[in-house]
């Protein structure tokens, strides 16, 4: 199984001008996979990262648009 990013662009809650970009790296077979598997993954990082609203996100595969390889 291949290792995708998934890249978030996130906001400070209470301050939607301070934003950041964060990556995790999912294990998924294709950019499909992981869209399909995202939903689970923002979630969880949410409910770990209280303080940080999700605005947008993606999948790339590392190396991909300038990402670390």
């Amino acid at each position: 199984m291949n290792l995708v990013l998934l890249v978030m662009s996130v906001c400070l809650v209470g301050h939607l001008h301070r934003c950041e970009t964060r990556q995790v790296q999912i294990s998924s077979p294709s950019l499909d996979a992981c869209m399909r598997k995202s939903p689970l993954f923002i979630a969880q990082w949410t409910g770990d990262n209280p303080k940080w609203v999700v605005r947008r996100w993606h999948c790339a595969w590392p190396g991909a648009e300038g990402q670390p390889t």
